[in-house]
């Protein structure tokens, strides 16, 4: 990948305060907090009898990732890399765009 002359590369200080902050907030916030939505969520995802008052996205992505890792930690590792990576992103767009 080529750069612009004169462009600042600071692409990684910024990926290194996103992996901090992620690594910050699971040390911290680990394994999240479960709501009584979110519980009712997780037993659906975990074969209870389903309902339409939640939308079944969750649901089948709690399912899902409960085959991998059971326990309501892994959504929460899923929003923090989500937010992270996005605050991350904007941070580089944000530092090219000034370039």
């Amino acid at each position: 990948m080529s750069s612009a002359p004169g462009r600042r590369e600071s692409w990684w200080p910024l990926t290194a305060v996103a992996l901090l902050g992620f690594v910050f907030f699971v040390a911290c916030y680990y394994p999240g907090a479960m709501s009584l939505d979110s519980a009712v969520i997780w037993s659906q995802a975990r074969a209870a009898p389903s309902t339409n008052i939640y939308g079944t996205g969750l649901r089948w992505m709690w399912w899902l990732a409960d085959k991998f890792w059971s326990g309501p930690g892994v959504l929460f590792l899923i929003q923090l890399a989500l937010f992270w990576s996005r605050a991350h992103l904007n941070a580089v767009w944000r530092d090219d765009s000034r370039s």
